[in-house]
Formats: C-alpha cells, sequence, structure tokens
C-alpha cells in the first residue's frame, strides 16, 4: 500500500502538483494575475536555518531574486518577475563568523506561485539533478545547459530519493507527504521532525560525481554505529536505509525544546557579569576564577540538571574557571562573553537512556564564533537542563585533514596530501603538576585497529606512539610528534621513485596500506571510537572507559583537493626558510635566540597567510619544535586563536608542566635553543572536521 501511495504521489503527471501545490497547504494559487510570481516555503535541517538568504536563480544563472534572512520560523519569501525564465534554483546560503559557507539548495520548474521548502532532502534531490552531484553548482550548470531541470526530472529525483527514505519515511509517519513542498513548521513533528532524524552529507570529488552519506540520527548504545548508506551522486542504483526502529527516532517536539535550551543559555550570558558569579568587583573585572557554587543568576543556575550547576560533568570538566581559563562553561566567568547568543540547537543523537546530544552555536558580542556539542536531560516537566556525558577525562576524535609542505632544505618535491582522524586527549597535570596519564589505548570502530597516546615532554595533548603495544605500562616505545592517524597520503607531485610518505615522513604515525579511496568514503560519519585510560599513579588498571563519536568521516584525497587549504604567503615561507640552520643536529629548522615571541609576518609587518577560494581561514596557528633537554630533545608545541579576518599573529610560548623547559622564564618568549620545526594553519568548520595547513622545516628520511 505504501509503494501504491508513493506511486500517486510521484507520477509524471501530477508533476505540476509536486511543485506547485505544495501537499499539505500553503501552496500555489494558480497562474499568475500579475507581472511577479513568488517562490515561498521553510529552509531548515529540523532547526531553522536562522540567518540564511535564499537566493533564486533562473534558467540563465542570473540572481533573480532574494528573500530576507530566515528567522527562527525558517520562513522565507522570494518575489520575482514573470519574465525570468524557469526552472530555479533555490540556494539558502549563510556565512559564520569563522569563514565558513553553509548552503542548502533547492529546485522548482513552476511558472506560478509554488511553495518549495529548501532542507538537507532538497539538497539530496538537486544532487541528483546536478551533473557533478555539487548542488552548489547547479545554477551554473544550468545556465550552460548541462543540467536538464523540468517537471519531469524534478518528479523523477523526489523518486528515487523518497525509495532511499523509504524505511525513514515510514518510521516517521511522512511517507505520504512530499519532499519538496510539504507545509510544514519546525516544531519538531512530521516533516521538522524526519529532518531532525537524518544526517546528509553531499562532498564533490571530481567534475562528474559527488559522495553523497545518509545517516539515521536516533538513540543509540555506547560502541554502536548508526544506519548508514553511502552512494556516489550518479549511480543508477541506489541504496535504502534498512529498516527503522520508529522508537529510537527523536521523540516529536524536540525540536522546541532545543530551541527553548538555547534561548535560555542566551538569556543566562544576558546577565551582567557582576551578577552572573561571584568575585566580580568592578565593571574592570575581566575574569574571575571560581566553581560551580559561585554562580548566582538564576537563569544560569536553571539551566543544569535540578537547577544545581553542580550537577554538571562532561570529559573530566566541572562547571568553573580555573588561573588556565579550564573549566565546563568558563566563558560565565569572563566578561567577554557576556550577550552572547547561543543559536541553531540540533538534535544529533541521543543515548539509550535518553540523554540528548545537541550541536550548537554561540556568538559572543566581538563577533567570536565556536560550534559544539552538549548533553542535555529531559526534566519532570519534560524541559531540557544540561547534564554533560558524565565522562571523567577529556577526549575527542575528529576527521582531520592536511596538506604537509617541506619549506627548507630543497624538500619541497615531497609535499603530500593526507587524510585520517585526530585522537584528542589533552596532556593535563596531577595535583603535583606531573603528567596524569600514563597512555591511553583507543580502539577505532573500523576493523578495531587500536592505537596507544602518551604524554610528550611540552606537547599540550598526547602523541601516538609508533608500536601500539596497548599492554606496555613504561614509558618505553617510540613515540611520534602528533596525534593523527594517517589513513591515506597522496604526494602532490607524483613520481614513480618516491618512497611512500610512511617511509620518507617516518616520525609519522601511517596506515600499513592506503585505504582506497572508496573505503574512505564507506565509513560513517558518526563513528565510536573507544577510549581506554591508564593513569600514571596506576598503568597496570584501566580508570575508565569512554566512548567518543566523530560528526563526520575523514575525507578521500579527492574530496580535500577540492576544499583547499590556507597558505602561508610566499614572502612569509621566503622569510623563513631563509632563517633556518644549514647544518648540526637542527639542521633545517629555524633555531631561536631566546625571549621573543614567534610571528607570523614578514619583516615589513606584512601577512603571514593568505585565504582564498573556498578555502576555509584558520582559527589556530600553531609553531611545533623541540629543545635540548638532558642529554636529549624534548617536544613542544604553542598555539593561539585568531580570527577570520586576521591574516598575521604572535604566539606567546607556554609551559606544558613543571618539567617543559622551552620557554624563557616560564615565557611568554622562547628559550634560547628553542628549535621550530614547523608551523601550522589549523581550522575546522561547522561539523567538527579538521584541516591542518603544515610547513615543516626538518629533514625527511630521504634516500
Amino acid at each position: 500500500m505504501l509503494k501504491q501511495t508513493l506511486r500517486l504521489v510521484l507520477l509524471p503527471a501530477a508533476a505540476a502538483v509536486l511543485v506547485a501545490c505544495g501537499g499539505g497547504g500553503g501552496g500555489g494559487t494558480g497562474p499568475s494575475t500579475v507581472d511577479t510570481l513568488t517562490l515561498s516555503g521553510i529552509a531548515a535541517t529540523g532547526a531553522a536555518f536562522v540567518g540564511a538568504e535564499v537566493a533564486v536563480t533562473d534558467k540563465t544563472g542570473e540572481i533573480v531574486g532574494k528573500s530576507a534572512p530566515v528567522g527562527n520560523d525558517g520562513k522565507f519569501k522570494v518575489t520575482v518577475s514573470t519574465t525570468t525564465q524557469a526552472p530555479y534554483v533555490l540556494t539558502a546560503s549563510r556565512t559564520t563568523a569563522n569563514g565558513e559557507v553553509q548552503s542548502l539548495v533547492s529546485v522548482s520548474a513552476s511558472t506560478e506561485d509554488s511553495l518549495v521548502n529548501v532542507t538537507p532532502i532538497t539538497h539530496l534531490i538537486a544532487s541528483r539533478l546536478s551533473p557533478s552531484g555539487d548542488p552548489s553548482k547547479l545554477s551554473t550548470e544550468l545556465a550552460a545547459s548541462n543540467a536538464v531541470v523540468t517537471n519531469e526530472t524534478i518528479s523523477q529525483a523526489v523518486g528515487q530519493i523518497t525509495t532511499v527514505l523509504e524505511p525513514l519515511l515510514e518510521a516517521t509517519g511522512t511517507q505520504t507527504q512530499n519532499l519538496l513542498s510539504e507545509n510544514f513548521s519546525v516544531d519538531g513533528t512530521g516533516i521538522d521532525r524526519l529532518l531532525d532524524s537524518i544526517k546528509v552529507s553531499v562532498v564533490p570529488f571530481s567534475p562528474t560525481a559527488s559522495n553523497v552519506s545518509v545517516s539515521v540520527k536516533q538513540a543509540l548504545a555506547e560502541g554502536e554505529q548508526p544506519p548508514t548508506i553511502n552512494f556516489q551522486s550518479n549511480a543508477s542504483d541506489l541504496p535504502t536505509l534498512p529498516v527503522i526502529n520508529a522508537q529510537l527516532l527523536v521523540e516529536n517536539g524536540t525540536a522546541v525544546k532545543v530551541s527553548n535550551l538555547m534561548r535560555n543559555l542566551t538569556a543566562c550570558f544576558a546577565v551582567p557579569f557582576e551578577d552572573r558569579v561571584n568575585g566580580v568587583t568592578s565593571s574592570s573585572t575581566l575574569v574571575v576564577t571560581g566553581g560551580a557554587a559561585d554562580v548566582k543568576a538564576s537563569k544560569c543556575k536553571d539551566l543544569f540538571l535540578g537547577k544545581n550547576p553542580a550537577n554538571y560533568l562532561s570529559n573530566g570538566a566541572r562547571v568553573g574557571r580555573d588561573v588556565n581559563n579550564i573549566g565546563a562553561f568558563s566563558g560565565l566567568f569572563r566578561r567577554a562573553t557576556t550577550n552572547s547568543v547561543f543559536s541553531d540547537g540540533a538534535f544529533e543523537y541521543s543515548t539509550t537512556s535518553g540523554d540528548l546530544i545537541i550541536s550548537y552555536k554561540s556568538v559572543t558580542s566581538a563577533g567570536i564564533e565556536n560550534t559544539g556539542l552538549i548533553v542535555a536531560r529531559k526534566n519532570s516537566s519534560g524541559e531540557l537542563e544540561l547534564v554533560g556525558n558524565g565522562y571523567q577525562f577529556p577526549g575527542g576524535v575528529a576527521a582531520f585533514h592536511q596538506r604537509r609542505n617541506f619549506i627548507s632544505l630543497n624538500q619541497s618535491n615531497y609535499d603530500y596530501h593526507n587524510t585520517g582522524y585526530a585522537i584528542n586527549v589533552a596532556n593535563i597535570n596531577d595535583q603535583d603538576g606531573n603528567p596524569l596519564f600514563n597512555r591511553v589505548v583507543v580502539t577505532s570502530p573500523r576493523n578495531d585497529r587500536v592505537f596507544v597516546l602518551r604524554p610528550n615532554g611540552g606537547i599540550s595533548f598526547l602523541t601516538l606512539t609508533k608500536d601500539d603495544n596497548p599492554n606496555a605500562s613504561s614509558l618505553s616505545g617510540t613515540l611520534s610528534p602528533t596525534n593523527v592517524v594517517r589513513l591515506r597520503s597522496e604526494y602532490i607531485v607524483e613520481a614513480p621513485a618516491k618512497s611512500h610518505p610512511r617511509i620518507v615522513d617516518n616520525s609519522l604515525v601511517f596506515s600499513s596500506v592506503d585505504w582506497t579511496e572508496k573505503e574512505l568514503t564507506d565509513v560513517s560519519d558518526i563513528g565510536a571510537w573507544k577510549f581506554e585510560y591508564y593513569l600514571s599513579s596506576s598503568p597496570g588498571v584501566v580508570a575508565s572507559t569512554q566512548y567518543f563519536r566523530t560528526r563526520t568521516r575523514a575525507l578521500s584525497i579527492a574530496e580535500i583537493k577540492e576544499k583547499g587549504f590556507a597558505s602561508f604567503t610566499r614572502k612569509f615561507i621566503k622569510q623563513i626558510s631563509e632563517s633556518t640552520e644549514l647544518s648540526g643536529t637542527n639542521r633545517g629548522r629555524v633555531v631561536l635566540s631566546g625571549g621573543d615571541k614567534f610571528n607570523f609576518k614578514t619583516v615589513d609587518d606584512g601577512d603571514g597567510w593568505i585565504v582564498e577560494g573556498k578555502q576555509l581561514p584558520p582559527i589556530l596557528i600553531s609553531t611545533f619544535g623541540r629543545i635540548a633537554n638532558n642529554g636529549s630533545f624534548a617536544r613542544f608545541n604553542d598555539e593561539v586563536g585568531v580570527s577570520s579576518t586576521d591574516r598575521k599573529g604572535a604566539i606567546n610560548c607556554s609551559p606544558q608542566n613543571i618539567a617543559d623547559v622551552h620557554c624563557s622564564n616560564g615565557g611568554p618568549g622562547y628559550a634560547a635553543g628553542a628549535a621550530i620545526d614547523s608551523l601550522q594553519l589549523f581550522t575546522r568548520d561547522s561539523k567538527g572536521s579538521e584541516f591542518g595547513s603544515l610547513y615543516g622545516m626538518y629533514p625527511l628520511n630521504l634516500p
């Protein structure tokens, strides 16, 4: 009966209804009697696509109309002249404070007033209509007559995506509703609940295809993977989601509760600093230290489980701020965060106990933007309160992509791209100032591969071991300087005689055999990684087992080439490379004389880096290096945040623990003899994927 109903909706003869009537109401009004027509609908991902403007391009590729910014109800309306030429491509776009452009695309071939939504599902439909599979290129392809967008092809694409999603449509009770033009509200019911339950990724990788992933957001046990399908945009036979258990999906109306939580967070941070926490003595106080008991504003206390901030625990952090600015919700204790706005709250998945994992965005009054995840639990009234994940220790894993450039010792022929995962565990200290962790053993969701991380000198995060012996409690074994597992690597300039980067750049951790591009793209976005923590005080016993999930999979090499990386200016690179040592134990590196910061700018105060095209601007600049200590070399790293508009900056030296000697008198200047062996421009997109453009100044293992 379901398939018969779907066929009735999607018959080509009904195509005009599909794009004009709007299914459940609010649809077309018949032929226009004036010289304009209106395209209106909802722009949403489940949550309203707040702040986006919807631009309409016609058959010529010209923008013929644009909406006002989308509000909290997700509604938009664009009026265009009847002299424009259908079909139309609708693109809802917004730019984050970090410079990332987020877009959703939809289509209409109607020449009448029409209801046309813009959602991740319409983005999927547009991908099927685009010859490249890239919805952002559809308007250009249409103008060049490379794409065919008619009532018939739209109906066909809707039918294909309906079949892909059929089990989820049935589980959400939306199988008879119109995926393009259903009239709905962003209230977590109907089509909006469907959007809350789906994660869609469309990533271009060639001129003729994009990789598509569809995952179901639902309740997951620790270590469990979500239902996921992957396919290429130009595939003739599309997979269908597996049977979905409706009881595991997000509850009806959750979107409203999430929206209320964002509003309550904003209300808390709108409280004046003096009234928010204890210890603020005057309007000149910028920051204070304190704990959960020092939160005094009721609007802030009410955010947390039982209206008590002391009930919050996440990744080992309690509500508060110490002298190093460490603590959960440390922004409560900083004046600069006053009037921060929280938005874009969206359900990501839930635990089997019912806790909700929610993604969000926050923007300070100065325009500094952050994204992240929070864990909330329903109280007796059904409203959401913050509880945290309950974990004792920090951790996390993220898709990581990098271009490694070598700017000294004539090694640029060995520049290469690599992709994999960054396993993030902070190198925190115990009460005596020594490393807390002996090691952390991490098991990946694919093939149960085991990785071991350990403290490494003055580096602020645990780094990977080369031998990966999970049972070795002694500190023996070769340490890599990074926490990245590289699954695939390709030279920028290929040459048959070159050894693989795992041999040439042999201090890093690579897969023993490169993953294929298809193996990379077949991985689920939401992968669960197991972390087992061993403390220095008791290295033979697992102190805690925790699970962390990726938000996106690692991109293939072809996909990251499409995105590109920010880069240092040629002038800055020349300046740095000319400062490197030509011989000795620090050959290739920049050795500092001591007492100075490290400046990411040219000597004439010119820009240190540039950002072009689709490249994301850096949010962190970093130094990595080593310093002689007791007859060997100790590793270190330092970093500083930068804004999306910055193109130069400077890094202070900051010691990691009591044994760290790379800073002069504890900083902010570097100690004499500190050798910088690489610099990095780092950024992170709104989905949590990380990107690094690294410039190395150390000898490679060349024949």
